[in-house]
This record gives C-alpha cells, sequence and structure tokens, in this order.
C-alpha cells in the first residue's frame, strides 16, 4: 500500500461499511482455521490483526509500508516490515494465512501466491480478497495503486497454478455493483473519503445482506476465496 491509502484506512477503518463488513467475513471464515498460528500479510493498519488477535489467534502481521507498520506498532500490535514476495519466514511456518485486498497491489501476483504456498503448512488455510471485475478499473483503482482487478476464472487460475487448492470462491457487494460501476465511471465515488453516519450504517445493513446471499454466480465487487495447501504423499 501508499502512504495514502495508509493514510486513509487509518481514519476510516474503524467506522466505514465496506471495512466492517469485510472484518465480519473474516471473523466467520476464522472460526473455521486449523490452528491460531496466523500469518496477515499486507496487514495495513493492523485492523485485521486485532481482530483475530481479540479471537484468540496467534497473529504475526506483516506490512510492505512502514508508515503502516509504525501505526500498529503505536497500537501495541508487533508488526513487522516485509515483502509478500519475499516473506521473511521459514517454509511451512504458518496454518492459516490471510491476506486481503493485497494481490491487487503487486505486480508479480503469482510470485507473491508462490511465497503464500511456501510459508503455509501443509493442510493449511488460506483466505484471500481482491477486487473483482476489470471493467470496474477506475480513477480510484489508479490513485491506491492497483494493477489489476481479477476475474474468477484469473485467480483461480494462478491459485492453482503455485500449488493452492480452492476449497471456495464466492462474490460480495453485487447487489450495489450496478450503482457504483456507474458512479465510478463518471468520476464518482474514486475515494473513500468521510461519509454521512446514517448513510454509512444503511449500506453496512446492505452489506450484510448481500453477503448473507453471497454466491460464486453472480460477478461483485470482490471475490473472496478460501484455498488450502493440499498435503503430500
Amino acid at each position: 500500500m501508499n502512504d495514502f491509502e495508509i493514510e486513509m484506512l487509518n481514519r476510516i477503518e474503524k467506522s466505514h461499511w465496506w471495512f466492517q463488513i469485510r472484518k465480519r467475513i473474516l471473523s466467520d471464515w476464522a472460526k473455521t482455521f486449523p490452528d491460531f498460528a496466523t500469518l496477515d500479510v499486507g496487514s495495513g493498519v493492523g485492523g485485521n490483526t486485532q481482530l483475530l488477535i481479540d479471537m484468540g489467534f496467534k497473529v504475526t502481521s506483516v506490512e510492505s509500508s512502514l508508515l503502516g507498520v509504525n501505526y500498529q506498532i503505536s497500537k501495541g500490535i508487533p508488526a513487522i516490515h516485509g515483502d509478500i514476495c519475499s516473506l521473511p519466514f521459514d517454509d511451512g511456518a504458518f496454518r492459516n494465512v490471510v491476506c486481503l485486498d493485497v494481490l491487487e497491489h503487486v505486480f508479480n501476483d503469482v510470485k507473491a501466491l508462490g511465497e503464500l504456498h511456501r510459508v503455509l503448512a501443509e493442510g493449511g488455510q488460506l483466505l484471500i480478497s481482491v477486487p473483482e471485475d476489470p471493467e470496474m478499473y477506475s480513477e480510484f483503482d489508479k490513485k491506491v495503486l492497483h494493477h489489476r482487478r481479477y476475474t474468477k476464472e484469473l485467480l483461480d487460475s494462478r491459485l492453482r497454478f503455485v500449488g493452492l487448492e480452492v476449497s471456495q470462491m464466492w462474490s460480495t457487494n453485487w447487489f450495489l455493483k450496478p450503482i457504483v460501476k456507474f458512479l465510478r465511471r463518471r468520476g464518482y465515488l474514486n475515494d473513500f473519503g468521510q461519509i454521512n453516519p446514517l448513510l454509512n450504517y444503511l449500506l453496512f445493513l446492505i452489506s450484510q445482506i448481500d453477503y448473507f446471499f453471497a454466491t460464486s454466480r453472480v460477478s461483485g465487487m470482490t471475490i473472496w476465496v478460501y484455498a488450502y495447501k493440499p498435503i503430500s504423499h
């Protein structure tokens, strides 16, 4: 992440509906993790890391932005400065890996996925989210240095290429997608600025309904993947 996005996250992550629903999804899926040793890659300002810590997980937080690392340390989170394409950990060091909204920032996402595969223990689980639909690529994506938006087919092929198997893949934020797509094409909604509290609450309620009916059969604004590293024989 660049410093612009880190500053933005630190201002609004605790309250903005987009990040709140992401934490709800993370919380639900973390309950299915096979162990407590967890790596949070691209942890930003530590919101998701703190959620996992509060759930009882032993979390190692890695962030490429020094500003993000410093924000986390100021909050009592012992974050590590590191690059997803060259993680400073032994092979198979973690039973769970979380990588939310990170791969789109990485030029060589295949290399990054290979590193996630390397540090994941056999039988370990990986939770990933990425922005969906290349046709939605807008000034907002450019501003936060997104190299791409994904299709399910592209993400699935890259996961399998590095040796990861997909347990489940689904889309969220599909209900609001037509409106957001229309507005972003016309130059609106190209940042995560302050939002009216009532509207923020309404959008959070809509996103919860959206998540309840999340499906792989439609295209949304976010792709989620629950994958695993097969046990070798």
